[in-house]
């Protein structure tokens, strides 16, 4: 599955400051850890931008698609609000 990074800065559940993902950048997550229930957080494994390959929470990502329509969303709301 692919997942786009929104969130690399302070986030619930990290156990690291430093996190070296992209905002805005795909990454391939092979497999899934799941921590209580299938439906509970859980943690995705992930290579990140300087090669780790380490579990990261998933709150930092989102699908591909979920990005595409937040992408579009925020492009529309920009194109019509009124300009200066």
């Amino acid at each position: 599955m692919w997942v786009v990074c929104v969130n690399n800065g302070v986030c619930d559940e990290s156990s690291s400051v430093s996190v070296n993902l992209t905002i805005g950048k795909q990454y391939y997550v092979p497999y899934v850890k799941f921590r209580n229930t299938i439906s509970g957080p859980r943690d995705y494994r992930i290579s990140n931008d300087i090669g780790s390959t380490i579990f990261y929470s998933s709150n930092r990502f989102v699908k591909v698609d979920e990005y595409r329509n937040i992408q579009l969303n925020q492009l529309l709301s920009e194109s019509l609000s009124p300009s200066n």
